[in-house]
């Protein structure tokens, strides 16, 4: 094909279409974007504008937020009950190499990915933590950063399982290369002798009651990729589906169910299509009744906070929030008895 712009019939020279009124620019993949923004170069490419607001209560990847604060434009800090991290905006997340950057949330957590912020923003953080960062990445992430900085990272600065595989710290920790490749032939092994399993178990399709036309609908326009082979979601449990299962996330019950071949995935579906499926619902008596605990425990500290709260109204039973307090403490009591009662 001709990399010449197209020029329509009947169209002049210098219209729409030409060279001289529209030039091409020059794109490779989704990446000539980008790359205007990445130049460091662009004195405006350094200038953020653009703030990330992260407030105590909503949430992040580790729970809620219990403390958030502003580190700099555009960078916020927050910590909960048990992880933290950082959140860049858009503007920010743009100027972190590709190589490093978290495209999709733009969540950095605390343990390792704060060193690509910092290393990327070395004005926004002290010179030990930039010099903390600096080894981090080069530990840790040894062939992005070659890749991302252009700089060799010899051996010795690597965590040992990213150097040569005749180090000797990498040999006693990780074994040699012939004894890993045997590990990973074993475990490849006992994958499939799990997935064999799996897929011999007995198989479930049905409803009671049967779905409603608007939740299978939505079921056939929901795609699942399944070894390989794009179905619809309603398509999958037509052809049989082992069993159900449901969690807590720490907000809300979600509900799965399990993958036809594969052991160690589970397909998410509404609460709705969960209860009419057929399935067994596999999770042992202990595992329901922990799963009751965790959702009874979550209101209970909802209504701790609303009975704290001076402007609490009642609810639709017209009971003070203290009141359902003590209604929902018992209940977690009670399903706790009801857990110790049970046989391991």
């Amino acid at each position: 094909m001709s990399n010449q712009s197209r020029v329509q019939a009947g169209i002049p020279e210098g219209g729409q279409w030409s060279e001289s009124a529209k030039a091409r620019p020059t794109v490779t993949g989704l990446g000539g974007f980008y790359d205007a923004l990445d130049d460091p170069s662009d004195p405006q490419a350094q200038t953020f504008t653009t703030n990330v607001y992260v407030r105590e209560g909503s949430q992040s990847p580790w729970g809620k937020v219990q403390h958030a604060d502003q580190i700099a434009t555009g960078i916020a800090s927050v910590s909960t009950a048990s992880h933290g991290g950082m959140k860049l905006s858009p503007e920010r997340n743009l100027k972190i190499p590709r190589e490093l950057r978290q495209a999709r949330d733009r969540w950095y957590e605390e343990d390792a990915q704060w060193a690509v912020v910092a290393k990327t923003f070395p004005e926004e953080f002290d010179d030990r933590q930039v010099e903390m960062a600096d080894r981090s990445l080069r530990y840790w992430s040894p062939n992005e950063y070659e890749s991302a900085y252009g700089e060799h990272v010899p051996d010795n600065e690597r965590s040992p399982e990213f150097r040569a595989d005749d180090d000797p710290d990498k040999i006693r920790l990780y074994g040699t290369r012939a004894e890993r490749e045997a590990k990973a032939d074993e475990s490849a092994l006992k994958r499939d002798a799990e997935a064999e399993t799996h897929r011999a178990r007995p198989k479930y399709a049905g409803f009671t009651p049967k779905l409603t036309t608007k939740q299978a609908q939505k079921l056939l326009r929901t795609g699942v990729n399944i070894d390989g082979t794009s179905k619809s979601l309603y398509a999958v449990i037509s052809e049989g589906v082992p069993g159900k299962v449901a969690y807590f996330n720490g907000r809300k019950v979600e509900h799965y169910i399990e993958h036809p071949t594969e052991p160690d995935r589970v397909i998410p579906i509404s609460k709705q299509v969960w209860d009419k499926f057929d399935a067994p619902d596999i999770r042992t008596p202990r595992e329901r009744i922990e799963l009751d605990i965790s959702v009874e425990q979550h209101r209970v500290d909802q209504l701790e906070r609303q009975a704290k709260s001076l402007s609490s109204v009642s609810y639709d039973r017209g009971l003070q929030p203290h009141d359902e307090l003590r209604e929902a403490t018992a209940r977690v009591n009670e399903l706790r008895e009801q857990r110790d009662s049970l046989s391991d």
